[in-house]
């Protein structure tokens, strides 16, 4: 399972959707930066997985590239 999600500028996480395969987790991850792209709070969009070890953040995207 793959969660995108983005943090603010505060530090808060917010996950927007659960994935089973990275094609489908990346076209949502870019449907959220265009639909995102208004707002001024967000520091960052993420990807994040469990790798066995909890969920990791592991890809990162500027919410200026939107």
């Amino acid at each position: 399972m793959i969660q995108i999600g983005y943090t603010t500028q505060s530090g808060e996480d917010t996950v927007t959707g659960s994935y089973d395969n990275p094609a489908d987790a990346n076209a949502a991850a870019e449907a959220l930066q265009s639909e995102l792209s208004s707002r001024t709070d967000i520091h960052f969009f993420f990807l994040q997985s469990d790798f066995g070890e909890g969920l990791n953040k592991y890809a990162f995207f500027d919410p200026l590239e939107a």
